[in-house]
């Protein structure tokens, strides 16, 4: 069994008077999923693309725009499935690359295990725990790592997602942060 997708826009930018130069920007994403053993490993890959700032903070100006591409593979391990708990394993590996400031190129590794207990059949809870190491060519380097409890409720037409955590990045050089993570979706 496989899943995939691809949405990509096209376009194109010309200025009066020549005030910048004409570019091409595309953004989107490609993916495939492929459920290798189903319910048990699934293996997911994308190429996503989109166009952002170099300098976050400066104005948004064609000459401050750059092309961002990851790739991106991940393997899902289911190791318990039963009707009210699962238990799983992921790894992922992205390379992010950027057309213009090659100094912010970055491969990125890691990993999460996750619990999720259904409490009713509209509600879940989950544990999560990951890692990833984050590699620049030019930049500092450095490790994330993340605890999360969420709770889930399905209703109808989707979801309400809550979740509170930890996450500590420990860079290569300099001190390490640690700092509360929320979320709702």
């Amino acid at each position: 069994f496989y899943q995939y997708g691809v949405d990509y826009n096209l376009s194109h930018d010309r200025y009066q008077r020549d005030s910048f130069d004409p570019a091409t920007f595309y953004s989107g994403t490609a993916f495939l999923n492929l459920s290798l053993v189903p319910r048990r490993f699934e293996w997911y890959s994308a190429v996503q693309s989109e166009t952002t700032l170099l300098e976050s903070s400066a104005v948004n100006t064609p000459d401050n725009r750059d092309q961002r591409d990851m790739i991106t593979t991940s393997p899902t391990l289911t190791l318990l499935a039963l009707q009210r708990d699962t238990v799983a394993v992921s790894g992922q590996a992205t390379k992010v690359m950027f057309r213009e400031s090659d100094e912010s190129d970055s491969e990125r590794v890691g990993g999460d295990v996750s619990w999720t207990h259904a409490i009713s059949s509209l509600l879940d809870v989950s544990l999560t725990a990951s890692q990833q190491q984050v590699d620049f060519d030019t930049a500092e380097d450095y490790d994330t790592t993340n605890y999360r409890l969420g709770i889930e409720r399905r209703i109808n037409g989707g979801s309400i997602e809550l979740s509170a955590g930890q996450t500590t990045i420990t860079p290569e050089l300099g001190e390490e942060f640690d700092g509360a993570q929320y979320e709702a979706n």
